[in-house]
């Protein structure tokens, strides 16, 4: 028997060593070979798990493969088509492609395979956590490859010294090959959704089938390539169109236009030739076409029922021959939705809002409230079809915004900036946002014990009336500013904005976590339970985006673990399988239980996963629950828990 437990326990090492998720059937220690793009990573040694093609994607969609290391440490291969450019500029390409509060180290030129690459060594913050990165550019027969690395800055410089060691290039010829964006059958945003891989708008009233090759991005991803936007379709990675919308009012529709034009030339570059029309939903729209090198754009701007609709397209200027005919195909794709068709589906988006979670180690947005644990501040949205944006969207911004979000129907926009007193009164900050405006009422008030002052006013940008409700607080040695506007004024507008302000609250003291009584209420990641009696808190550590907490009585051990994937693009099921594999790889690294056995399990009026580990003999047992929601991962570990006990804690959490 000893023999057969000892066979198992190895059995489980192994196997785990060789998977990156539960369900993986590829070996994670055998070596990538890519022969269409033309490189290859081997196995670096002991930690290290390869990233096939689908797995890298659930952390980068534009990654081809990659590897993880166990501390954390990630490193993806990214590769894109781009004739005729060359190392320099292909370094200058991706290096545009900044990252938040990105800080350069150092810079130098390095030599893979005998290609020429130019390799940065930067830190940044993503999701309010600070990392470093090694990003290495090469430029091989008209492709362009990026070695990226990242580890969490607090970590050692030097983890990163050998994460690229194993990746180079083959001899021959890079054939490439297409990418064709996964087709997505549903999705529920806010203002739009997705059915039957038909994106249908609420807010504009277009629904859009995209041609084959084309994909629908929404979420991070769409996020990550245009965040002002209400969708983005891409095709592979060669070609964008993204698609903005603004509501106005029949009056304000010319002028918003005009601006919307003129923005366009702004940011586009330079004009090429005199423009072409094309019909989108039935109505003749002029794009005018931008190049700023490496691309090409096409702007275009119309109006479309109670809708200012922008489409923004773009790809790289030595294939641009080849791609606009599929860009043309897209927009033919437009239509409008029906009237009847769409009040019900404005109504049905009305009452099934998206249900949105933003997380940084110190904020969170879930359950329809921000919480702001180094402000003291809390924010509840109101009802209607309201989003808010990443934190790292509102900062790029507004640098001191912790805080955005808009009423995608009603066109109002709403920011939150906190930034350190500097011995000006609400009275003076408010003067100084009402310069240049009209004013059309001003006020003080008390919420929360604070005092406030409240002002609206109006002004006009580029010939656009814009209306804005504004409120100014000092509290806790923060300047607090809040500001609602609108390029649609009305009394629609005037609630919205209204009503936006009035949901701002000040708090003496907002504990991201805390025990009430015997209740663990977790208010940064959104979940409470009960502390089983005779329990005491052994362990509390958050890092990054992971909060571990080991409570201890005797030898039974509970830790209830929570794991925020919001900033990320992955897939609940594969999340599902990815943190079964985490679990088993660090059970197993005990070195007492084989394989676990796996069921399924009500957790919160859900459904998750449950696993159970037995060591030799029965003599100790640990284990698991999780559960993905709102790709937030909850889970606890239990070590000697009786089913009875399992059961109790189970019962008391509550999300």
């Amino acid at each position: 028997m000893g023999c057969e437990r000892a066979n198992s326990v190895e059995a489980e090492a192994q196997a785990n060593s060789k998977r990156v998720t539960a369900s993986s059937t590829n070996d994670a220690t055998e070596p990538i070979v890519d022969v269409d793009f033309g490189f290859r990573i081997d196995h670096p040694g002991e930690g290290w798990k390869l990233l096939g093609e689908a797995d890298v994607k659930q952390f980068n969609p534009d990654a081809e493969a990659g590897m993880l290391h166990d501390s954390g440490l990630l490193c993806i291969v990214i590769v894109s088509r781009t004739p005729d450019m060359g190392l320099e500029a292909a370094a200058e390409f991706v290096g545009q492609q900044k990252f938040p509060k990105q800080v350069i180290e150092s810079s130098r030129d390095v030599e893979t395979s005998g290609v020429p690459g130019k390799q940065h060594i930067f830190t940044a913050e993503v999701g309010g956590v600070a990392y470093r990165y090694e990003s290495t550019v090469y430029y091989r027969q008209d492709h362009v490859y990026q070695v990226l690395s990242s580890t969490l800055a607090s970590k050692p410089a030097s983890d990163l010294d050998s994460s690229q060691d194993t990746f180079a290039f083959l001899d021959g010829e890079v054939r490439g090959r297409q990418i064709i964006a996964p087709r997505i059958e549903r999705y529920d945003g806010v203002g739009a959704r997705v059915r039957d891989g038909r994106f249908e708008s609420g807010v504009s009233g277009l629904q859009i089938e995209p041609p084959e090759g084309w994909g629908i991005l929404v979420g991070s991803q769409r996020e990550r390539i245009h965040p002002d936007s209400e969708v983005v379709f891409s095709l592979g990675k060669d070609a964008f169109v993204a698609i903005t919308t603004e509501t106005v009012s029949t009056d304000g529709q010319a002028g918003m236009v005009g601006f919307l034009r003129t923005r366009g030339g702004e940011l586009f570059g330079e004009a090429r030739g005199e423009g072409q029309t094309h019909e989108l939903a039935g109505i003749p729209v002029s794009f005018q076409t931008y190049r700023s090198d490496p691309f090409e754009y096409q702007h275009g701007v119309f109006s479309h029922g109670s809708a200012v609709i922008q489409v923004s397209s773009w790809y790289t200027v030595p294939l641009a021959d080849e791609l606009r005919p599929s860009v043309e195909a897209l927009y033919a794709a437009f239509t409008s939705i029906p009237g009847d068709e769409r009040e019900r589906l404005v109504r049905s988006l009305r009452e099934t809002p998206a249900q949105q979670r933003r997380f940084e180690p110190d904020r969170s947005y879930w359950g329809g409230t921000f919480r702001d644990f180094a402000n003291d501040l809390s924010w509840r949205c109101p009802q209607g079809m309201w989003g808010v944006d990443s934190f790292d969207a509102a900062r790029e911004q507004r640098p001191d915004a912790v805080l955005q979000a808009q009423n995608i129907e009603a066109s109002v926009m709403v920011s939150l900036e906190v930034w350190a007193a500097d011995g000006a009164s609400p009275a003076d900050i408010l003067d100084r946002e009402l310069e240049g405006r009209e004013l059309v009422s001003r006020s003080t008030a008390s919420v929360d014990g604070v005092p406030v002052q409240r002002g609206l006013s109006s002004g006009r940008v580029n010939g656009v009336e814009f209306r804005y409700a504004t409120l100014v607080a000092v509290h806790h040695g923060q300047n607090v500013l809040m500001e609602a506007w609108t390029a649609n004024p009305g009394a629609v507008q005037d609630e919205a904005m209204a009503r936006a302000l009035a949901n701002l609250r000040f708090h003496d003291r907002l504990e991201p976590v805390e025990t009430l009584g015997r209740t663990r209420v977790d208010r940064l990641f959104g979940r409470r339970f009960e502390i089983p009696a005779g329990f005491e808190l052994s362990q509390s550590e958050l890092v990054g985006s992971e909060r571990v907490e080991v409570w201890k009585s005797g030898r039974r051990e509970l830790t209830a673990w929570s794991l925020s994937f919001v900033n990320g693009l992955q897939e609940e099921s594969w999340i599902y399988d990815f943190i079964e594999q985490n679990a088993r790889d660090r059970i197993s690294a005990l070195g007492r239980f084989g394989a676990p056995e796996r069921s399924e399990v009500e957790i919160s009026g859900r459904k998750g996963r449950h696993l159970r580990w037995s060591a030799a003999g029965g003599l100790s047992r640990v284990e698991a629950d999780f559960l993905v929601h709102e790709l937030t991962v909850f889970a606890f570990v239990y070590s000697n828990f009786s089913e009875a006990e399992m059961a109790e804690v189970r019962r008391s959490q509550q999300l």
